[in-house]
């Protein structure tokens, strides 16, 4: 505390303790101490180790006014309407109206005031415009920017004083800002400007790296001005600032995926053409939740119209939105051929990425990767009590505007008790246009989120990466901006030492009630946990869901409309879901739904099985290794091939890329869930790090006997009639080798319908795809990989791989089944059937077996079917000497179809 500030505290609190006494006299002092004080704040420039931006020599004017009343402003740039004073020349004044439908925009400099009227400078609109939104005050970029250059120097904070200032865009380079509170202080951006903006450019100035804090202060951002990209409909001010992708406008391989509006009168939003109140127009349609004018334009303006019953002949009506009218009423072609009163249908396509964004309250962009070179990019960087929002928008449509717009690398940020109102984008992360592949990582780690609520914006929040985020307290809230509102969109993206996403979300509210359908939010990565709350309080307008591509996560949180799992080994209590509303494409996902209909206190739970294919009955249960060896019998696989370990892990696209996948056994009996799913039309993990099936190592048994074995896949084919990989199986405890070979699979499925449920072998012993592996020096416990080239295939898009296991390799398959069983006796007789039988005849027919009695027991099977209506049996007719007989109760008789039998004899 500076010497005026003790000695004023001092005589306070001194007269304070008389206060009884001298009550009046004491309120005098402190009135006169404190005036006193706050002329020494204002006329000093640095104050206690503060830079005041009203001080000498910045001397900020911070009088930005916004009157309202109706001002108009013609093409020469002369205003009237509104009385002005000869002291408002040198302000600035900035507004936007519609005129005929079209935005139009003024921004300039009070020159001259003449019977109140006032003449701009430069910056007239290009057709008069008469609007009531509008604002002027003296620009203090200047003023603000030498205030932040002195304090970045000095190595102070930066203090904005109650009142709202008027700026162009600030060059920031990290300095601590503060004001007056959330409510006191505020900052007023330029049309298409941003606020403040780190520098793009890799030399100029140095990151602070010990903690950078802004709070108590309010950020307006001017939505009048589109400066986004071209594409985006703007200016092109800002073309880099692209995010959803991987990169630039390089799209994700899962791309996000919001759907169309729908139209339906069950969530009262029907649809009039021509029906007399809303719509006097076959050209003409309305809908009661349209939201036209509440998003960018070129998300309306060509967007596709279907209605149902509006078309030639009562069919559906396809067409195109050529102009906006009204909140809720769009111009229409080709016109309608019927009218329709309340109907159903949809329109647009979502806010699909490349998500192009504009001016920003903050912004730290970092277009070509070299802003974090040299250095540790934005670290301890922290936003308390801010409230950023957006004005002087063109109906709510927010023009691409962003209250926090971060592209360069960070790590441990913070945002507490923010407010974040009415933007395209909320808080949103974005990867560099170009260049990253000089990222050494891309690691937002440890962010933390605390009261932080992002309201009415269409895009709230993205996340790229970060392990271990923390939110205490998120609120996310539709309309304002209605349609296509999103939520939180959490991505894993492998640039450089990319980390998996997880985040711990403690009081989470997703409010998202709005038509648009279509993917809503996504979760990504391992260990995302959400503890109460609402995972998505929406409508269920169009199968709108929420994407929850994590692996061994867990959440308590509500869910709702509709909810696909593209992960495995998740928890989900309190879900309120119904079975129909759940996509479940993962292994070992325990769903706890809505609550039964006998009892309100009871709830539904279960283990939801996988979608995908599973591989022939009998292939996974251990049978087919349970040929054994006669040193050490035995007749339970349990313990042959793996110990009942539970060691699931995360398999991600460095993995896959790398060749190594792991799966899970459940235990020595079953293999359970232990298939290797990467199909395009599910959830292929090019986007990096989305869970892709259940992952384990194998754990070779403590009865494997002492010898090779044979690895045995089964495998589907996507996109390609036939795919094939080369195998490599290694010891991962003592990195060994053990063998190789090449799979093929040659069946292809239609992962959309499962229309084919059947699997290709390959691997298996006595086949030509036979693969054997060297086990003999394996030690029981030692973990196994197994790893794959790069898969290849015409037209492929995805494989999937089940039921991976070791077959024993054995040559005494016989002494080992007579050591447990008895002797058993085999051979094939020749062919039986083929002629006519009378009801209740049979026929028959010998073999010759060494070694068979009469008291022995004989078995029989047929290589062929030989009818429904015949049966078939076998006996020890004599020694040496089997008879097979089939035989029918079908009146009139019949031919059982010819077939060899195989025989079997068991002393």
């Amino acid at each position: 505390m500076n010497y005026s500030f003790r000695k004023t505290f001092t005589h306070i609190f001194a007269c304070m303790r008389h206060l009884v006494l001298l009550r009046f006299a004491c309120m005098l002092f402190v009135m006169v101490a404190l005036f006193e004080t706050t002329v020494a704040q204002t006329t000093v420039a640095n104050v206690n180790g503060t830079i005041f931006i009203m001080a000498s020599p910045y001397n900020a004017k911070c009088d930005l006014l916004k009157p309202g009343g109706t001002l108009t402003v013609n093409t020469s740039g002369v205003t009237s309407g509104v009385t002005f004073l000869s002291t408002d020349v040198g302000k600035t004044i900035n507004g936007g109206g519609f005129v005929s439908g079209t935005w139009v925009v003024f921004s300039g400099v009070i020159a001259s005031v003449t019977a109140g009227n006032a003449t701009l400078a430069s910056g007239a609109p290009s057709s008069t415009v008469t609007t009531t939104t509008w604002y002027y005050g003296h620009d203090d970029q200047i003023a603000i920017q030498a205030a932040l250059t002195a304090a970045e120097s000095a190595n102070a904070p930066v203090q904005l004083p109650p009142g709202a200032c008027l700026t162009s865009s600030l060059v920031w380079h990290g300095q601590s800002i503060f004001g007056a509170g959330i409510s006191l202080s505020t900052l007023q951006g330029m049309p298409g400007q941003d606020v403040l903006a780190t520098p793009d450019t890799p030399t100029i100035w140095s990151i602070p790296q010990n903690g950078v804090l802004v709070h108590d202060f309010t950020v307006n951002v001017d939505a009048s001005v589109n400066a986004a990209a071209t594409a985006a409909g703007g200016n092109n001010n800002f073309p880099n600032r692209i995010s959803g992708t991987a990169g630039g406008s390089t799209p994700l391989s899962s791309p996000p995926a919001p759907g169309p509006v729908t139209i339906s009168p069950s969530d009262a939003c029907g649809a009039y053409i021509n029906d007399g109140v809303h719509s006097t127009s076959l050209s003409t349609l309305y809908t009661t939740c349209g939201g036209f004018q509440a998003i960018p334009s070129q998300y309306v303006i060509g967007a596709q119209v279907t209605v149902i019953g509006a078309g030639p002949s009562g069919g559906n009506l396809n067409a195109t939105i050529t102009a906006i009218t009204g909140a809720n009423t769009v111009t229409i072609s080709p016109a309608a051929s019927t009218g329709i009163s309340n109907g159903s249908g949809s329109w647009g396509a979502g806010v699909i990425a490349p998500w192009y964004v504009g001016n920003c309250a903050f912004a730290a962009p970092d277009s070509n990767a070299s802003t974090g070179v040299g250095n540790q990019g934005l670290n301890h960087w922290y936003w308390e009590h801010i409230n950023i929002q957006a004005v002087d928008q063109p109906a709510n449509r927010a023009n691409n505007t962003c209250g926090i717009f971060l592209q360069a690398a960070s790590n441990k940020l913070g945002f507490r008790h923010m407010i974040v109102t009415n933007l395209w984008g909320g808080i949103i992360e974005a990867l560099p246009a170009a260049g990253l592949g000089s990222l050494t990582a891309w690691t937002p780690d440890t962010n933390d989120y605390e009261d932080v609520n992002l309201q009415f914006n269409l895009i709230p929040m993205v996340w790229y990466n970060g392990a271990h985020r923390i939110v205490n307290g998120l609120s996310i809230y539709a309309g304002g901006l209605q349609p296509f509102s999103l939520g939180l969109f959490q991505f894993n993206v492998p640039i450089g030492i990319s980390s998996t996403p997880s985040a711990t979300f403690n009081r989470y509210y997703d409010e998202c009630w709005t038509p648009n359908s279509g993917e809503h939010a996504r979760y990504t990565g391992v260990n995302n946990v959400i503890d109460g709350g609402v995972l998505g309080q929406c409508g269920s307008a169009g199968g709108m869901y929420i994407n929850w591509a994590t692996s061994q996560g867990f959440s308590s949180a509500a869910i709702g409309p509709n909810f696909r799992i593209n992960g495995s080994h998740n928890t989900f209590l309190n879900s309120n879901l119904l079975p129909s509303q759940v996509t479940n494409n993962g292994p070992a996902n325990e769903i706890e739904g809505g609550t039964s209909g006998s009892n309100p206190n009871l709830f539904r739970r279960a283990y939801a099985q996988p979608d995908a294919p599973f591989p022939p009955a009998g292939f996974g249960d251990g049978s087919s290794a349970l040929s054994g060896n006669s040193a050490t019998p035995y007749r339970s696989s349990a313990g042959l091939v793996v110990k009942a370990d539970d060691l699931f892990g995360t398999l991600n696209s460095s993995l896959i890329s790398s060749g190594i996948f792991k799966y899970v056994v459940d235990n020595g009996l079953e293999t359970y869930g232990s298939y290797l799913d990467v199909a395009g039309t599910q959830y292929i993990p090019g986007q990096g790090g989305e869970q892709i099936g259940a992952n384990i190592f194998f754990l070779l048994g403590t009865r494997w006997p002492t010898t090779s074995g044979y690895l045995v896949t089964q495998g589907m084919c996507e996109g390609a009639a036939s795919c094939s990989a080369t195998f490599t199986v290694r010891d991962i405890t003592t990195s060994t080798n053990l063998g190789s070979c090449t799979e093929t699979y040659n069946v292809q499925y239609n992962a959309a319908t499962y229309s084919s449920q059947v699997w290709s072998i390959s691997g298996a012993p006595g086949t030509a795809t036979a693969c054997p592996i060297n086990l003999t020096n394996a030690t029981p416990g030692d973990e196994f990989g197994v790893f794959t080239s790069t898969w290849s295939g015409t037209g492929l898009s995805g494989y999937r791989v089940g039921y991976i296991m070791f077959v024993p390799a054995n040559t005494d398959v016989a002494s080992e089944l007579s050591s447990v069983f008895g002797k058993v006796l085999s051979a094939t007789t020749s062919s039986i059937g083929g002629a006519s039988v009378s009801a209740g005849a049979c026929a028959s027919g010998t073999v010759s077996i060494t070694g068979a009695t009469t008291s022995m027991v004989a078995a029989a099977s047929p290589n062929t079917n030989p009818g429904s209506a015949f049966t078939w049996n076998a006996q020890v007719t004599s020694p040496g000497t089997v008879t097979v007989y089939v035989c029918t109760n079908l009146a009139g008789g019949g031919t059982p179809a010819a077939s060899t039998y195989n025989v079997r004899v068991i002393e």
